[in-house]
């Protein structure tokens, strides 16, 4: 059950916005038709990420409001219909006590809705704190409109989208460093010991490991990574074999939790 403001304020601008573009669907019942809520306190960008966001969802309706208390306080049908949340947090970081206050007020009043945080800030240490929030999601403002398209596609499929670049510092961060190299080809084991701290990984095992975790196939982390696919092969046997892992799914599913309960 969603529970939600009981003020009986006049409605904003912002609050007939929504309940208007709900009934722009067409549908006689709005909940038919399930809702892309876009909170950003910035009018230009709001509206900005809203257009965006319309054309990567068209079979959602983008509510594009203030903040939480904001969408909490539209009527019933508009917030029940409510099936992604996107908060955008500019260049304020996860850990701030704001952004952590509206991360805890969405996951306590939609319980089964996925979390988009849409943030200025880039490093690992974003990742490690958004996944220890239970977000699904951490889109930088430097992505292309195209990869903002997709990872929304990715959330509203039931996974989880984060940065490679993002995650490769993240799994620096829980990785002790084995070498520098860069080489295509991939360091030999020398032995199975694990480090407290979790399993060592070479710099490129940890880009193709990032890879991994946004679920991207083999071809396209050769492409990105400027290597042979052979090599990619390669280099998730090892990683399957440190994580102990026996798949790849498994392996990405190690990995990010091991990145979520690092410390920052």
């Amino acid at each position: 059950m969603i529970s939600r403001s009981l003020s009986e304020d006049r409605p904003s601008n912002e609050k007939v916005t929504a309940i208007r573009a709900v009934a722009e669907t067409g549908n006689s019942e709005p909940s038919h038709r399930p809702v892309l809520a876009l909170l950003d306190p910035r009018p230009l960008t709001r509206e900005s990420f809203s257009q965006l966001f319309r054309t990567a969802t068209r079979d959602y309706v983008v509510l594009p409001l203030p903040g939480p208390k904001d969408l909490l306080t539209l009527a019933d049908d508009v917030v029940d219909s409510v099936k992604l949340l996107v908060l955008s947090i500019a260049s304020q970081g996860i850990g701030d006590k704001s952004v952590r206050d509206n991360i805890i007020e969405l996951r306590h009043n939609f319980h089964d809705c996925p979390i988009i945080v849409l943030g200025d800030r880039t490093n690992g240490g974003q990742v490690t704190q958004a996944m220890r929030q239970g977000v699904n999601g951490y889109i930088p403002t430097t992505l292309t409109a195209t990869v903002v398209k997709e990872a929304l596609r990715l959330v509203r499929a039931g996974g989880i989208f984060l940065p490679a670049s993002a995650l490769v510092d993240a799994l620096a961060r829980v990785s002790p460093l084995h070498g520098e190299s860069h080489a295509d080809e991939p360091l030999e084991e020398d032995d199975d010991t694990e480090p407290h701290h979790g399993p060592s990984f070479t710099p490129r095992q940890q880009q193709v490991l990032a890879h991994l975790c946004r679920g991207d196939p083999n071809k396209v982390i050769a492409y990105e990574l400027s290597m042979q696919e052979s090599t990619v092969k390669v280099h998730i046997r090892q990683i399957m074999k440190k994580l102990k892992a026996t798949n790849r799914t498994q392996a990405a599913l190690y990995a990010m939790k091991l990145v979520g309960s690092a410390k920052s």
